[in-house]
């Protein structure tokens, strides 16, 4: 199956399920898309931050199993700070992920579940904000 009657496969399910569609995964019109500050947008730093932050944790952890020093390493790498802080926020998310979809099982208002989007964004966007400030 190609990629443009993928996305319209797509479409067509969330029309159903009143879920809401990026607008990149829109026939067409993902290939004119590009605004940056979408919740799409929004959501590919946000996983791409959390990949590279789980890396910064793995280093830090394996360092104090083997007995090292992970300090040099946060020196160096001072965005790993935000490790604790990136888990907290990751959690959030899952939890409002899941408020979501069980709003969508009980026929929710689809204001309802825009707000949980939106909360979901927001949060999204308040880490990669802060991995920001340290780049």
């Amino acid at each position: 199956m190609g990629r443009e009657a993928l996305k319209l496969m797509q479409t067509g399910q969330t029309i159903y399920t009143g879920e809401e569609l990026p607008p990149y995964k829109i026939p067409l019109a993902g290939r004119f898309y590009g605004n940056t500050e979408s919740s799409a947008a929004e959501s590919n730093r946000f996983y791409s931050n959390i990949t590279r932050l789980n890396e910064h944790e793995a280093e830090i952890k394996g360092r104090r199993e083997n007995r090292g020093n992970p300090g040099e390493y946060i020196r160096d790498n001072p965005e790993s700070r935000l490790v604790d802080f990136a888990g907290k926020i990751e959690n959030e998310v899952r939890k409002l992920r899941k408020r979501k979809r069980d709003l969508m099982e009980r026929n929710a208002s689809r204001s309802s579940i825009e707000t949980i989007e939106k909360l979901i964004t927001r949060r999204m966007k308040s880490l990669n904000d802060r991995v920001r400030q340290y780049q």
